[in-house]
């Protein structure tokens, strides 16, 4: 075994001896030819790449916009009464919150709920607008998961915005009244 591998060690030296060195200086100037173009090629390729990137976020944010108005639009059958629309919105409210957190941050929501279940309601029913909390309601229950956790009060303000006669953009404070 031992003979055979000095053998083959010894033929590979003699044909890398025999090889033409002119061969290996046409191999080496092959390779770098064009190197000068390289610079523009590797900018172009990041143009390209930043146009894509571009593009992807510009769709997520479409995507996102579509979802989000898609969620805070009232359902065209509304519920019989307020207090039965508002329990609707804390409830809805609930899952929304559920269906998005883990771990530390769903045992803090459990451990809060109850309070901020109620404050919903309480808004709600201060509003006295019928297309708002189904609005909520429906918000809460269809928004897609691209919606995260922390935009909970934004569905609502839109929903206020839309049917409520607040207008986009105003402070929360003008969409929920005094506390």
């Amino acid at each position: 075994m031992k003979n055979s591998r000095m053998s083959i060690a010894w033929m590979l030296l003699a044909v890398a001896a025999c090889r033409d060195p002119g061969a290996d200086k046409a191999a080496i100037s092959k390779a770098f030819e064009g190197s000068l173009d390289r610079p523009e090629q590797l900018k172009k390729a990041d143009e390209g790449l930043k146009k894509l990137r571009e593009k992807a976020d510009a769709d997520a944010k479409a995507a996102y916009a579509a979802a989000f108005e898609l969620a805070t639009t009232a359902p065209t059958q509304l519920p019989a009464d307020i207090k039965s629309a508002c329990n609707d919105a804390g409830q809805a409210m609930d899952v929304f919150m559920r269906n998005r957190l883990v771990g530390e941050e769903l045992d803090r929501w459990n451990a809060v709920k109850e309070a901020d279940i109620k404050r919903t309601t309480d808004e709600c029913l201060k509003r006295d607008n019928l297309q708002v909390a189904a609005c909520q309601a429906n918000a809460f229950q269809t928004a897609k998961p691209n919606i995260p956790d922390d935009q909970a009060m934004d569905l609502t303000m839109r929903c206020v915005a839309k049917y409520g006669g607040i207008p986009e953009g105003a402070p929360r404070a003008a969409a929920v009244g005094p506390r």
